[in-house]
C-alpha cells in the first residue's frame, strides 16, 4: 500500500457501532455490546482475531490494542465490516443518518467537511467540554481540521507523519550512481537524479525510473513549499496558482521523459507494491528509486523483504527545514453521526484507544495524535520492527535511524486539508486538469484556468 495515495486518493474508512449498557428502551440494541466496525482496508482495518493471518501491517491494530479493550471494555465484541472506497462511506453514512439507524461511529479522509454542511455528525463540544480537552491536547494542526466556527465536529485519530520524505534502497540507489548518503534534497536536484537513474530498453520502454509522476495535492504543496492548493484564512481553492502550474509542468516534464503518459501508464501499472508481498513490487527490486513516501512503507517491507531502507528529507523548493511547513500531518478523523444511538461510548472509545494509547499507534501504520506521545510512540514503533526484523532474519532496523525525521515532519507540518464542502469537486477538477495536460489535450494553463472556474462556480453553490 503506498499510504500517501491511499491518503489523497482512496480515502479511509472506519463505520463503528459501539452498543453496551444503556436505557431499557434502548435495550434491545444495547445489551448485545457488539462493536461494528466498518472499514476500508487502508488503515483502519484488522479488528478481529481474523486479521493475524495477514501480511500487511495494517492488520495489527487487533495484535496492539485487544489487550486492552478487553480491560477497559470487556464485555464488547467486534465484528468487522469491510467497504470498498470513501464514495460508499459518505453515501452510507448519509443513508443511515436520514433513515434514523446511523452507526455510532465512522471513519473519515476529507469527507468531513462535507458531513458537517449536510448536518450528518454531532456537535461533539459537550464531550469534549467534559473531557476537560483543549485543541492544544491534540498534535497542531488536528485539532483546527475538526472544529468549525469554534464547535468540536471530529475526534483526531491518526497523525500523519511524514508524508513526502523519500524512500529508497541505499543499496540499490549506489549502484545507479547516486551517493545514497547525500539524497536530493530539492526538486530540482531529484529531476537531476531522475534522468541519471533511469533506464530504458531498445525499444524505448522505461525499465527502471527514478521519481514516480504523481500530481495528489500533497505534493503540489511541498513542491511550492507551501499550502498553495487552499487558503484556510480565505477559504478559497487555488488551482491556477503559477506554483500549481509549474508543479503540472515538472510532471509533464517527466511523463514525457518516460516516453509519455501510455509508455508510463503500462509501466507503473506492473508495480504490485510492497503491500501485496509481490516479488515484484518496485521499490524493493530497483525499479523505483526514489519513492515520494512514508515510514509506513518501509515498515511493511520489514515483513515481506530482506532489504535496508532509508527514508531522506522531503524534497522543497530550497532543501530547507522551514518548507516542511508544506507537510499535512493530518491523515484521518472520526466522527459521531447524528442521531447516533451511544454517542458518549464512541467518544469514550476514541479517547481511550487513540488518544490515551496514540503512542502505539506506530505498528498499524498511523502516527500519534499528542505532542508528548511522540518518543514513546517511536520507541514502540521500532522495537516492534526489530521485533519483525529479527524474526524473518534481517539484519538490522532501519526504522531506527529514521525516527528522527518521522518526528521532525509531524512538528513541522501545518498543512491541513481544506475545511469546505467543495473540497471534492477540487479534488476531482484538478485530477481531470491534469488528465487533459498529460494526455496532451490541454496546455498547463488552460486546464487549469479551467479547472479554476469550474471550482469557484461549484464552491459559491456547494461550498461553505
Amino acid at each position: 500500500m503506498r499510504r500517501l495515495h491511499i491518503l489523497l486518493l482512496a480515502g479511509l474508512l472506519a463505520l463503528l457501532s459501539l452498543l453496551a449498557n444503556c436505557a431499557p428502551s434502548q435495550q434491545a440494541k444495547s445489551e448485545s455490546n457488539d462493536l461494528t466496525a466498518m472499514t476500508n482496508a487502508s488503515i483502519f482495518a484488522g479488528l478481529t482475531p481474523a486479521s493475524l493471518k495477514e501480511k500487511s501491517t495494517i492488520s495489527s491494530w487487533y495484535r496492539i490494542y485487544h489487550p486492552l479493550w478487553q480491560k477497559k471494555f470487556p464485555k464488547l465484541k467486534i465484528k468487522e465490516v469491510k467497504v470498498a472506497d470513501d464514495n460508499a462511506e459518505v453515501t452510507k453514512t448519509l443513508l443511515a443518518v436520514n433513515a434514523g439507524n446511523p452507526p455510532d461511529l465512522i471513519g473519515v479522509h476529507g469527507q468531513l467537511p462535507q458531513l458537517v454542511k449536510r448536518g450528518a455528525v454531532e456537535n461533539l463540544d459537550k464531550y469534549y467540554e467534559a473531557a476537560g480537552i483543549k485543541p492544544d491536547y491534540f498534535l497542531k494542526p488536528l485539532a483546527d481540521y475538526v472544529r468549525y466556527d469554534g464547535h468540536w465536529y471530529g475526534l483526531p485519530g491518526a497523525s500523519n507523519p511524514t508524508t513526502g520524505t523519500i524512500l529508497y534502497v541505499p543499496k540499490v540507489v549506489q549502484a545507479a550512481g547516486v551517493d545514497p548518503n547525500h539524497m536530493p534534497r530539492t526538486w530540482d536536484e531529484l529531476w537531476t537524479a531522475t534522468k541519471k537513474v533511469t533506464k530504458f530498453d531498445a525499444k524505448g520502454n522505461v525499465q527502471r525510473i527514478g521519481l514516480p509522476v504523481d500530481t495528489g495535492l500533497t505534493w503540489v504543496n511541498l513542491y511550492c513549499g507551501r499550502q498553495v492548493t487552499y487558503d484556510q484564512a480565505t477559504n478559497k481553492f487555488h488551482a491556477d496558482d503559477p506554483c500549481v502550474k509549474d508543479y503540472f509542468r515538472f510532471n509533464k516534464r517527466l511523463v514525457d521523459f518516460y516516453g509519455g503518459i501510455q509508455k508510463y501508464t503500462k509501466f507503473i501499472s506492473g508495480d504490485q507494491t510492497v503491500w501485496n508481498c509481490s516479488p515484484k513490487a518496485y521499490i524493493p527490486t530497483g525499479k523505483v528509486l526514489f519513492s515520494l513516501d512514508a515510514y509506513w512503507s518501509g515498515a511493511q517491507m520489514d515483513t515481506c523483504y530482506d532489504v535496508v531502507w532509508k527514508l531522506a528529507a522531503p524534497p522543497t523548493p530550497h532543501g530547507k527545514a522551514s518548507e516542511w511547513a508544506a507537510l499535512a500531518p493530518v491523515a484521518w478523523v472520526l466522527a459521531i453521526p447524528r442521531g447516533a444511538d451511544n454517542p458518549q461510548l464512541a467518544f469514550d472509545f476514541v479517547k481511550y484507544t487513540v488518544w490515551e494509547h496514540g503512542d502505539l499507534l506506530g505498528p498499524t501504520t498511523n502516527g500519534y495524535v499528542r505532542p508528548e506521545q511522540a518518543q514513546a510512540w517511536g520507541d514502540k514503533l521500532i522495537e516492534t520492527q526489530a521485533q519483525i526484523r529479527n524474526k524473518n532474519g534481517y539484519e538490522g532496523n532501519p526504522m531506527a535511524d529514521a525516527m528522527k525525521l518521522v518526528t521532525k515532519g509531524a512538528e513541522l507540518g501545518r498543512a491541513i486539508y481544506p475545511k469546505d464542502a467543495a473540497a471534492p469537486y477540487f479534488s476531482e477538477q484538478m485530477a481531470r486538469a491534469w488528465e487533459q495536460v498529460a494526455y496532451n489535450r490541454s496546455t498547463v494553463d488552460d486546464a487549469l484556468d479551467r479547472a479554476q472556474k469550474l471550482i469557484e462556480a461549484n464552491q459559491k453553490q456547494n461550498g461553505s
